[in-house]
């Protein structure tokens, strides 16, 4: 399986490999250090997304089977970025701040958000 990951270089950029989104699945010992973060504050912010009905777990987990025969957990990029804004480190921040700036600086003039489950139109 080919799959896309979020990097950040020593200057604080972030680089994602790949164009589309889709193909971005990080598993967990790759997004504990991508976010600098201990195995059990992964855990507890993943649990904490699924609790609070944030995301379900059936849409942005998947299992898969490694070639030595383990299986391994991967979280798909609406995690990653859920996770951004979960997490208090310098590389969530960096990952907030780069969502925030392109979701400001589009083309477009309207920016829509999802908030109580109602779109709501920005304009800028």
């Amino acid at each position: 399986m080919e799959r896309g990951k979020i990097a950040i270089d020593g200057y604080g950029n972030i680089k994602i490999q790949t164009k589309c989104t889709s193909d971005i699945w990080m598993n967990e010992p790759e997004l504990v250090d991508f976010f600098n973060i201990i195995a059990p504050t992964f855990r507890a912010a993943v649990r904490a997304i699924y609790k609070k009905g944030i995301l379900k777990s059936g849409e942005v987990e998947k299992r898969v089977k490694r070639k030595d025969g383990f299986y391994e957990n991967l979280y798909s990029v609406e995690m990653i970025f859920a996770l951004a804004f979960q997490l208090d480190t310098y590389v969530a921040s960096q990952l907030r701040n780069f969502l925030i700036y392109r979701a400001m600086n589009t083309s477009a003039k309207n920016f829509f958000c999802f908030i109580n489950q109602k779109w709501v139109n920005v304009k800028c």
